[in-house]
């Protein structure tokens, strides 16, 4: 796994967000979406953050396409 060395929420969340930033957009509503990364990324947890650098890095679609295979 690419992402073997990160934190269990990390790797937890990986797919979850690259949905989430998927139907968000889809829907037209980038603006929220950009609302709610900006607030994941002050939580303490900083695995949240991580978790977003890593779908922003490799595309949300890279993602959801492994998800349909």
């Amino acid at each position: 796994m690419k992402y073997k060395d990160e934190d269990d929420t990390v790797k937890s969340h990986l797919h979850l967000l690259a949905l989430q930033e998927g139907v968000y957009l889809k829907l037209g509503r980038a603006n929220t979406f950009r609302r709610i990364v900006a607030k994941d990324r002050q939580l303490p947890n900083k695995s949240y953050a991580r978790a977003w650098d890593i779908v922003d890095a490799e595309n949300y679609q890279t993602f959801v396409s492994e998800l349909r295979r």
